[in-house]
Parts: C-alpha cells; sequence; structure tokens
C-alpha cells in the first residue's frame, strides 16, 4: 500500500485502499504459484534479468518512484498470466528469469518474499473467518462440482457453484476445471 504512492504525495490511508492493496498482492502471489506449477512450455517474455534490474534502478532513480517500479511489476503479471494461458506457456529458462527478477525486487524493496503457498493460505484462513463454512466443506463442494463436470451434470455444477457463491465463495475455473478459490468481500 505505502509503495504504491510516491513518497512525496499524499496518500489517502482508506480501509478499501487497504483491500486492494491485498488484492494486487494475492494476484501476484496467484500467479506466481501458477508459474511454479506450470509446465514448461515453449513460449518466451520480452523480459531478461536486466530488464528487471533496470526497471528497478530507474524507477528508484526517479525520486524513488516506487509506483512505477510496481506498475511493471503488475504489467509483467498481466503478461505471464497472458503467456500461462496461452497454448505455449512459457519455456524453463523464463520462468527462472522471472523468478529471479522477484527475488531481486524482494532484495530491494522489501515485498515479494513470502512463498505463494504460504502467504495464499495465510490470506484464505484469514478470509474464511467472515463465512459460515469451513475450507474442507469448500473443497468437498467443489470436488462435488468437478466430479459433476467430468459427468456432464452442467445444471449440478452451476447450482453447486450457485450454492458456494450464495455464501460468499468465488470460484476460479479454467477449461481444465476449478483452478482455485476465494472468498468475496
Amino acid at each position: 500500500f505505502l509503495l504504491s504512492a510516491h513518497y512525496a504525495s499524499p496518500l489517502d490511508f482508506t480501509d478499501e485502499g487497504i483491500e486492494n492493496a491485498e488484492e494486487s498482492l494475492s494476484r501476484f502471489y496467484e500467479t506466481l504459484l501458477r508459474l511454479k506449477n506450470a509446465t514448461p512450455g515453449k513460449g518466451a517474455l520480452p523480459y531478461t534479468a536486466a530488464r528487471f534490474e533496470e526497471w528497478l534502478k530507474g524507477g528508484l532513480d526517479d525520486d524513488f518512484n516506487t509506483p512505477i517500479v510496481i506498475g511493471k511489476i503488475f504489467e509483467m503479471i498481466r503478461e505471464v498470466n497472458k503467456r500461462l494461458d496461452g497454448s505455449n506457456g512459457l519455456g524453463r529458462k523464463e520462468r527462472e528469469v522471472l523468478l529471479q527478477g522477484v527475488r531481486v525486487f524482494h532484495e530491494v524493496m522489501g515485498i515479494f518474499g513470502s512463498e505463494p503457498e504460504e502467504f495464499l493460505k495465510r490470506r484464505r484462513e484469514k478470509s474464511l473467518q467472515a463465512i459460515p463454512l469451513r475450507e474442507s466443506e469448500i473443497l468437498s463442494l467443489i470436488e462435488g462440482r468437478e466430479k459433476a463436470r467430468r459427468s456432464k451434470e452442467w445444471g449440478r455444477a452451476d447450482e453447486i457453484r450457485q450454492e458456494l457463491a450464495t455464501k460468499g465463495v468465488l470460484l476460479k475455473d479454467n477449461p481444465d476445471g476449478t483452478t482455485s478459490w476465494e472468498i468475496k468481500k
């Protein structure tokens, strides 16, 4: 939240601003987890290790302009997600360059240092306190929905999705099935 505004600019500290920062961090860690778990492909990205350092140095040399650096990171995240969604995925070398770039940002700025699984688990545990379901119940319903989808029982799969949605659980799907879920605020 603090790094998303220039240090010399006024900072409007609101609950909404904090929630937006948390959502951004979640998107970052969800992408990082996808990247780590994806099967290596042949796709390439226009990023190199030097490019990450250039972004970082450029933003910091520009009167410690952290919003520019954060913007570049999320520009990269959008591109990574596009590539992971595409048929070519990302090659092993590109994945390592991205992960190394993340380590550089962490070393300099002190952000993005958590393991994606741990960050997302903590966030999910915190979010679960706001709804009337336990994680095991959610996972059981998702499993039932996946079974219905495999059996082409689309109506039942939609009912389960709707049941979860009314209780505050948003499912994220791709053609292979449910990839993750989150608590709606």
